[in-house]
C-alpha cells in the first residue's frame, strides 16, 4: 500500500496563490476546480478572509468601498463585529454612512449563502485593486 506524501495542504496552497497575480490565480484555480471542485473551494476560502480587509489602511478601504456595489457591501457587513464593520463604515462620509445604515436597516432577512457570496466578491475586488496598485492588502503575508 502506497502512502501519499503530504507537502503542505490547503493553507500552504492558499499562501502560494496569494503570491500570484489574479489572472494566474484564476488559471490555476480553474484547473484545480476541474480536478477537485471541493479542494479548489477550500483553497479560495483560505486565501483572504473578509474580516482581514478591515485591517487595511483607511485610504485603501475608501477605494475599496467606492468600487463595491452598496447592496453587496450591506450584505457583506451583516453579522460582523463592531470593529470590522466600523472600519468599512468609517471609510464613508458621515452623510453617506447615515444613508447606508438606513438602507441596511431596511434590508430584511438575508441568507447566509448570500452574505458569504458578497464577502467573496469584495475580497476578489480588493485583490484586483491590489494588482492595480490601488489597494494595499493587509500585511498578514498577502502580496498583490
Amino acid at each position: 500500500m502506497k502512502q501519499g506524501l503530504k507537502l503542505g495542504g490547503v493553507n500552504t496552497a492558499a499562501r502560494i496563490m496569494n503570491l500570484v497575480k489574479v489572472d494566474e490565480m484564476d488559471s490555476v484555480l480553474g484547473d484545480l476546480t476541474s480536478l477537485d471542485q471541493e479542494l479548489a473551494q477550500r483553497v479560495i476560502d483560505a486565501m483572504i478572509r473578509f474580516d482581514e480587509l478591515a485591517e487595511a489602511d483607511s485610504r485603501s478601504l475608501q477605494t475599496l468601498v467606492r468600487n463595491v456595489d452598496a447592496s453587496t457591501l450591506m450584505m457583506a457587513l451583516v453579522g460582523l463585529t463592531r470593529p470590522v464593520r466600523g472600519a468599512f463604515l468609517n471609510s464613508m462620509s458621515r452623510r453617506a454612512r447615515g444613508r447606508f445604515l438606513d438602507d441596511m436597516d431596511n434590508m430584511g432577512a438575508i441568507r447566509r449563502s448570500d452574505i458569504e457570496a458578497a464577502r467573496k466578491e469584495i475580497t476578489r475586488i480588493a485583490r484586483r485593486l491590489s494588482n492595480e496598485n490601488c489597494f494595499a492588502l493587509p500585511s498578514a503575508g498577502y502580496i498583490g
